[in-house]
This record gives structure tokens, sequence and C-alpha cells, in this order.
């Protein structure tokens, strides 16, 4: 079982293996990097941003906002922007999530960099598209001369938390660099009586277990500048939320319960075009929504924790979440990684501010999860770090005529092994990619060598692609090909622990790492 609270440094974890050994090896390199102020000219590591910690500068920029103090990050495992209430879901109840986006700023075309936790949450806290900042997949080891959003906001003050709710971010893998208190306690077992195949199953853990978490943390962290982040993970597959979420959408006496063995069945199905197919999968999707209302129950008791200790009106709240999930729209999949459509790619991102600021706006813009850091830190009156991809949104927000954001780019990180991973440069070279701009998408897969152009504003679905040869189609074709050419990742390897392979098997990520591997070097 993983469950683990601890500080850093002073950790109270698990006996001491090589790989945290070779962690405190590399905290103490990176102690001496910043010690020495090296440039990343000087240590030849590219155009990644890097050891050199900002200072914090007086709040003067015009998007700077005085009153905003702390800094609370809010990611949802799995959440499809599409299954929100505030979103347009025709049925799916989050009234808490619907109220704070009433209460702020709803970006209309948000997406993720990477439809796969640990990628994603690398890019989220990085700026930094995957195919920069190095991680491939779930079970890499977050490469620790990157710079991460809670390293930037504790140099210069903040006390810094993450509640972390499943595996795939565990600080095995380093995404926890920068936080002092990590709360990692796993308790949950993916299903009842796994852990009979897993002993390491209990790898995850229920959203009340993940705001309990946070708010004790929130009543015994230390006075000044705070950023929380927190990470629920209750939407990913098996989709069991608990009563009497199991029930709030269903209306059939179907025995289905949302284990993954009813997924792995009914994905059969839908791939054999069985008569009960899509009936069956509705089903895994009432219970999914049941999965993101149950969630909300449990988001809303953290934003109440923030209002009882009197840090709301004085926080920054960003809601987003890591990926989508393509059900049956597409590859009839019921899981993350393959492809990016907008089901995998398109994920919510609300913004909260101080006093209410932009009450109810809907942003109609385009953004990325890389843009969230950038955005945070001009809000928060601190200096961006150089070598960012993402963009700040702040130009964006609040604007009578917004600027237009460039494309946004997204890769998939499945499958894995030959021939997609075959490749000199980047891991997820040989995985589909897309450019995504406002109103339309480009997707290349280039193991089939074929391109898919689709018009958002008529085919929201991405169901009939368009002519990719069109004008459109080749400037959007050679935007994204040069995006391509820029790989050039931090070199970073999987971590092989046979107990956490077990526990991210356990997960459904079947195949993270049967052996060793390793992007390649810059």
């Amino acid at each position: 079982m993983f469950s683990v609270v601890h500080d850093s440094p002073g950790r109270e974890t698990q006996t001491p293996s090589a790989r945290d050994t070779a962690l405190r090896r590399a905290a103490f390199i990176k102690a001496a990097v910043v010690w020495l102020a090296l440039s990343p000219a000087v240590l030849g590591l590219g155009g990644c941003a890097r050891r050199t910690a900002p200072r914090e500068t007086p709040p003067t920029s015009k998007h700077a906002i005085a009153e905003a103090e702390h800094l609370i990050v809010i990611s949802i495992d799995t959440l499809r922007a599409d299954h929100l209430g505030c979103y347009g879901h025709p049925f799916v109840k989050t009234p808490h999530i619907d109220a704070l986006a009433r209460e702020g700023v709803r970006i209309t075309h948000h997406l993720s960099a990477a439809p796969t936790t640990l990628a994603s949450h690398t890019s989220l806290m990085s700026g930094l598209y995957p195919h920069t900042h190095g991680v491939a997949r779930n079970s890499f080891i977050v490469p620790d001369e990157t710079l991460m959003l809670a390293e930037v906001l504790r140099d210069v003050g903040f006390a810094t938390a993450a509640v972390i709710g499943a595996l795939p971010l565990h600080s095995t893998y380093n995404f926890a660099q920068g936080f002092s208190r990590v709360d990692e306690a796993f308790d949950l077992e993916v299903e009842p009586g796994s852990a009979q195949d897993y002993p390491t199953d209990r790898a995850q853990r229920r959203a009340q277990s993940t705001t309990d978490g946070a708010v004790r943390w929130l009543k015994d962290a230390p006075s000044g500048r705070k950023f929380l982040f927190v990470h629920y993970f209750d939407p990913h597959s098996p989709y069991q939320p608990p009563p009497p979420f199991d029930r709030m959408y269903r209306h059939d006496d179907l025995p289905i319960t949302g284990t993954r063995a009813d997924v792995r069945r009914i994905v059969k199905l839908l791939q054999e075009e069985a008569p009960t197919a899509i009936e069956e999968a509705r089903v895994l999707d009432e219970l999914y929504c049941g999965e993101i209302s149950y969630t909300d129950l449990h988001v809303g008791r953290l934003l109440e924790a923030l209002k009882s200790t009197g840090l709301y009106e004085r926080c920054l709240i960003v809601l987003t979440a890591d990926h989508g999930e393509t059900q049956w729209e597409h590859v009839k999949l019921f899981n993350h990684g393959i492809g990016v459509y907008d089901t995998e790619l398109r994920t919510p991102l609300i913004i909260r501010f101080p006093g209410g600021r932009n009450r109810d706006e809907v942003a109609d813009v385009l953004a990325s999860n890389i843009d969230v850091m950038p955005t945070v830190l001009e809000y928060l009156g601190i200096a961006v770090p150089p070598g960012l991809e993402g963009r700040s949104l702040a130009q964006l927000i609040g604007q009578d005529s917004p600027a237009k954001r460039p494309p946004v780019f997204g890769e998939a990180t499945k499958p894995f092994g030959f021939p997609h991973e075959a490749h000199d440069t980047w891991l997820n070279m040989n995985k589909q990619q897309c450019i995504r701009t406002e109103t339309h998408k480009l997707i290349f897969d280039p193991i089939k060598d074929t391109f898919e152009l689709f018009d958002l504003r008529q085919d929201p679905t991405e169901q009939t692609p368009l002519d990719d040869t069109s004008a459109l189609g080749d400037a959007l074709r050679t935007q994204l090909l040069n995006w391509r050419e820029q790989a050039n990742p931090v070199f970073c390897c999987t971590d092989p622990s046979r107990e956490h392979l077990a526990g991210l098997e356990a997960l459904g990520y079947v195949g993270v790492s049967k052996a060793q591997a390793c992007n390649q070097s810059r």
C-alpha cells in the first residue's frame, strides 16, 4: 500500500531504495547548481526552463492582482470538459464546479498537452510540452533540472503542499519537487479484492480522502503565502462511484458495476458492433458521470474549507484536468492516451480571482495547459522564468477584443513499444500528434502517414475529415511538422520498480514499462 504523508526534506517513506538514494543525490546536485548560479548555456541544457529560480517582484504588471496572496490548483484526473454542467453537459450535476465557474472565468478551448497523467501534469507545472521536458508518459522520472511551479513559488517564500490522488504522480517520479509537504496516502484498492492479484493495489484514494488531506494542511499550514495543489483521481477507470452516485444517472437493471472486467467486455462488444453495445456503453458513461458528481461534492468541501479559514477571497483558484476519456466516439476504447481527439485533449480550465473579478466570464479563446504556469505567475506578481513554451492568458482574459493565441499542440503517449517508440529523437514521435486553432484541428498519424483536418465549428465531435490538402490544411501541416522538428527532450527514464509497476498496471496502465525505457538525450 502506498500510504505516505511527508515533509521535504526528512521524508517519512518506506525503506530507502536505490531510487530514493539517486533522488537525494540529484537533489544535492540541484542545490549545488542553484548555489553556483550556473546558466543554462553553461550547463548545456538547451531551452528548457532550468534551475535559475526567479525572484519575487512587486505586483506592478498591469495584470498582477495584489489581493492574490495564495494559489490553489485543483486537477481532476480524466475529466472531459464536455462532462461538466458549466461546459454544457445535458444532465450531469456539478453544482460546486459550476458555481466556481460563475464566480470566475471559464476558458472555452483549453487543451492538454498530452492525454496521460504524469506527462500532462508535468506540462501543467513546467509550462513545457512533453517533447521538451522529457516525460513521455507515466512511470518516467521528471527530470530534476526541469523547473516546476512549486519550486518557483517555494523559492519566493510560499508554503507549498500537494495532495495526490493516485500513484502516477507519486513522489517516486519526482513530480513533487518544490513541494514542502506531500500527502500521498493511497488507501483504496482499485477494485474490491484486487489486492490478491496486485499486492500494491492500494494505489489511489477517494475524493473524500483527498479533500480531507487538503483541509488538514489548510488548518495546519504556516502563515504567509500558500500554494496548494489538489489532485482528484475518481473519474479515472474503473468507474465505480460510491452510493448514491453509482445509481445517480442510471435507469437500467443491467449487471454492470463499472469494473475493469466490465470495461473490457463492453469495449469488445463495441468493436464487434454487438446489438447491445451502445446501451451497455451508455451505462459506463453514466457511472463515469457519477464519479464526476461525487468528485464535485468534495471539491465543494474544499472550497468551503477555504472560506471557513478566511482564505477564499485572497486565493487565485484554478480548476482543470490532465486529460479526458475517449469512450466510443472514435477508437472504441473507454481509455485515453492513444488519440488526440478533443475527447481526450479538451479539458476544463476555470480561474476564480479574488473578489470574484471577471465574474461569469466565458473566454472564447484558445489555451493549453502549458499556459497555466505563466498565467498564474503573472497574476501573482512573480517573474515568469525564461524559456517557457506556454503563454500567459492574462492578455486574453477580461479583454473586449482579446488577441488570438497561436495554435497549440498535443501528442499521444500510447501505444507503447516498437514501432511506436522506435525513433532517434523522442519516444512519442511515432504516435498521433495534432495542431489546434480555435476553429480547426489537424491530426497526424505517423504510423499510418495520414492527416485528418476537422472544422470544429461544423463538426465538434470530429467525425468528418475535410480535404487536408487545402490551403488551410497545408498551413497547419507545415506548422505541425515544424513543431515536431523542435523535439529536444531532456534525458529521462522510467522507474523500473516492480512494486510501482504492479500498482500502475492495477490502474489500467498495462505495459507501462516491461523493461526500463528512456527517451533520447539532448
